[in-house]
């Protein structure tokens, strides 16, 4: 834990004290990463995985619940996973973030398809229990060098018309 933090009264169970009553939860935690299976824009692991050493750690900071945030569909698909391997403790979005809204563009079959899966996964995530929200969708403008403004609007739109149904 950041020391500034302990200095403005939150400290750990680990230090001694409790978090004075308090529950926290992560709502948009990419837990889907590859840095917490040891992996830094590296193709071997600079060390191992410590998921599970992260989850019990925030945990023993008073964080219960996670909800993990996919960003693509394949994110989307990892972070159902990790809410069934961590059941009551994590929980997934699924959709695609407005960085990598080219993806639809790009996807074969088409964006329609693609988003038809997004869907479907979503709809089967939530009967389980295991998808709380649709997200990471949105609008993101500082960062256009990903994806343009206009494929970025044309698919929030879309994501949209599908979260509300």
């Amino acid at each position: 834990m950041a020391e500034g933090m302990a200095d403005e009264g939150i400290q750990t169970k680990d230090e001694g004290i409790a978090t004075q009553g308090l529950d926290f939860a992560d709502v948009g935690i990419n837990l889907t990463d590859a840095t917490y299976r040891g992996y830094y824009r590296h193709s071997k692991p600079v060390h191992p995985d410590d998921l599970a050493q992260v989850l019990d750690r925030a945990a023993s900071a008073g964080v219960r619940k996670f909800l993990v945030t996919g960003s693509d569909l394949e994110q989307s698909r990892q972070a159902i996973e990790l809410a069934k391997l961590y059941p009551g403790q994590c929980y997934a979005t699924v959709g695609v973030h407005p960085c990598s809204a080219m993806s639809f563009e790009k996807a074969p079959g088409g964006g329609e398809e693609l988003l038809a899966q997004i869907k479907e996964l979503a709809e089967r995530g939530k009967a389980d229990g295991h998808v709380k929200a649709f997200g990471e969708f949105g609008l993101d403008f500082d960062r256009l060098e990903h994806c343009s403004q206009a494929v970025q609007e044309k698919w929030f739109a879309r994501q949209l018309d599908v979260a509300v149904e």
